[in-house]
């Protein structure tokens, strides 16, 4: 409301600011109202080689200026509300979520729940966030694809027991998952996900089918007019990566897993035992998650090297691990932010499900965050090669490329590889003393 302008700044046009506040807000929370009197500044540019650049992050996000204040005094409640703010609406009923968490869920449990369910990191100390990124296990928090599909493949579920059609099921589930993702802040990762849950859902509705990869350029179209910067958003790269691998392995790992059809095997199937059958198929089912996870990882590993320099293995079977527990632990939060208002009783017993869920999940990462070589920092190697990797990896993709072409790929994949270790041990020792602060 007030504003100590920087005329260089005004003169830019700015038109979304961002608050800092040197203190911490309490009794505020997401979409109130309020007085902000501070100096408009300009966000500072990353002041060594490598740095995240925080005023590149907010530019992306058409964000030109901060609005800082001293103290915490110079924020005051405004009773005008100005709901004709975009996503203003939205936002009141996030902070409502997340005072429920808070409310329902232990200390400690409550701010992890926040991120798992809402995408609000704030809440996070700095060592939960540190252990998390250190076993690569980062996505388990972030709101991404897996989200969406735990939560559309557990509605998809209930809804075969609802008497309704088939397509306004679909239709009913697309509704609900484009909510969710409006509700988490519609991320990159978020946005791609639920526009491939309503390509599918379209598919059903209209009843035709589409190559697998179409689904995927059509969300990438979508996000990026939207906004084009965030092509260079480091969690959306993630994720188009980590789809594309597992729509190229999933269905040959399902089949390899399954084996070979044979009359006779599946007759000695048939016989065996129910507990045989059911630990058969639990391990199975066990399998193909590490395989999935390791699918996944391997994908990702160059970009992570390159720029969060980690090398993280422990993160493929922490996922596999990891994956019952958060599906039991989202739908049971969900659960408990739908029925809170309307059955009391019955929120209490998934506050607790919730919470165990939450704690079995944060044990896991810190044991694994324990684990000798499960993790290590690396330099992470260069953009260009990075480049050169993926293009490679996108030619396997496209082409298929079989008999004596694909072991022609696969051998510069290994030399490519090779010269990527190569680099860092090739490079000379400086003479001089250098200090890494």
């Amino acid at each position: 409301s007030v504003l100590l302008p920087d005329a260089p700044l005004l003169q830019q046009g700015v038109e979304h600011l961002r608050g800092v506040v040197d203190g911490e807000l309490a009794g505020f929370h997401a979409g109130d109202s309020v007085d902000l009197l501070g100096d408009l500044v300009a966000p500072a540019a990353a002041a060594n080689p490598g740095e995240f650049d925080y005023s590149d992050y907010l530019r992306g996000r058409r964000t030109r200026a901060l609005v800082r204040c001293g103290n915490t005094a110079a924020v005051q409640p405004c009773n005008d509300a100005l709901g004709a703010e975009p996503g203003w609406g939205v936002a009141r009923l996030s902070g409502a979520a997340e005072r429920v968490l808070i409310s329902r869920l232990p200390t400690g449990q409550a701010e992890i729940a926040v991120a798992l369910l809402l995408g609000r990191y704030e809440l996070l100390e700095e060592d939960v966030t540190e252990r998390y990124m250190r076993t690569g296990t980062m996505h388990i928090l972030a709101i991404s694809g897996q989200h969406l599909a735990i939560l559309a493949g557990f509605l998809w579920l209930i809804l075969r027991f609802v008497p309704i059609p088939r397509k306004w099921g679909a239709i009913m589930l697309g509704l609900i998952v484009v909510s969710y993702a409006l509700l988490t802040g519609a991320r990159p990762p978020v946005l791609r996900a639920a526009v491939l849950v309503c390509v599918l859902i379209g598919a059903i509705v209209l009843d035709v089918r589409s190559r697998r990869a179409n689904p995927l350029a059509l969300a990438l179209i979508i996000v990026l007019a939207l906004n084009p910067s965030d092509l260079f958003d480091r969690g959306l790269q993630l994720s188009f990566l980590a789809v594309a691998a597992l729509s190229w392995i999933v269905r040959p790992a399902w089949t390899w897993l399954q084996g070979t059809p044979d009359p006779l095997h599946q007759l000695l199937a048939d016989i065996r035992p129910l507990w045989q059958r059911a630990v058969l198929a639990a391990g199975r089912a066990v399998l193909f998650a590490f395989v999935m996870s390791g699918v996944v990882w391997l994908a990702n590993v160059p970009l992570l090297a390159s720029r969060f320099h980690v090398f993280s293995p422990i993160a493929v079977p922490l996922t596999a691990i990891l994956t019952p527990v958060v599906t039991v632990a989202l739908i049971a939060g969900l659960g408990l932010l739908v029925l809170d208002p309307w059955l009391p009783k019955l929120t209490l017993l998934l506050a607790k499900i919730c919470g165990w869920g939450v704690a079995a999940m944060d044990w896991s990462v810190q044991e694994g965050a324990k684990v000798p070589g499960g993790h290590w920092y690396v330099a992470g190697p260069p953009d260009w090669w990075v480049s050169v990797f993926y293009l490679g990896m996108a030619g396997v993709l496209l082409f298929r490329p079989v008999g004596r072409v694909r072991w022609r790929w696969f051998s510069a994949a290994v030399a490519w590889l090779a010269l990527g270790f190569a680099l860092p041990a090739l490079r000379s020792a400086p003479d001089n003393l250098e200090c890494q602060i």
